[in-house]
């Protein structure tokens, strides 16, 4: 039945909204059945999703400092994130506010640990990348701005960005991370 597929989060997956689902998706399935297989099935893989978890209608009421508490707490209680990274060279999650802010609360817990996974077509132009030119991924790395980063409303943008220069790492060390 249906409840066998529901249980407390043990993964938090941060995406791009503009992602196609179908690619998010596939790389939630890849990532679970590398999970259960590492655990040799012994442990399901439950998925915190932000469209199925997160009422969005009530959420863009929640006060920032809601965010910089209870949200960063789950976080930390799930204890694992799933940074789903599309293109692979480019990565969108990069240049939005939202996704720096999940990352931003993944890298700042030693209890949290973060994933990267790239969609099927990504792997694949990855591994072609990588071949043509081995600074590849410095290249990628050398571009991430997160004072850049922007989000759907200003005012999120710039909750998150006062964040993390005052309770953070700033924007240089966020970079660096």
């Amino acid at each position: 039945g249906g409840l066998a597929h529901v249980g407390r989060a043990t993964v938090f997956v941060s995406h791009a909204w503009r992602y196609d689902i179908n690619d998010v998706f596939a790389v939630m399935l890849d990532y679970a059945d590398k999970q259960e297989t590492a655990d040799g099935g012994s442990r399901k893989t439950y998925f915190w999703f932000d469209l199925f978890c997160n009422n969005q209608h009530k959420a863009i009421s929640y006060p920032f400092e809601w965010w910089c508490t209870t949200f960063r707490s789950q976080i930390e209680s799930i204890g694992q994130v799933l940074l789903v990274m599309s293109p692979w060279n480019d990565p969108i999650p990069l240049t939005r506010a939202w996704c720096l802010w999940e990352i931003y609360c993944s890298l700042s817990s030693s209890s949290v640990t973060l994933s990267i996974g790239l969609p099927p077509n990504q792997q694949q132009a990855y591994l072609e990348g990588v071949s043509e030119n081995m600074h590849a991924i410095t290249e990628a790395l050398v571009r991430i701005d997160a004072e850049r980063s922007e989000a759907f409303k200003p005012q999120d943008r710039d909750n998150i960005h006062r964040a993390v220069q005052e309770s953070g790492p700033g924007f240089l060390g966020l970079n660096m991370q």
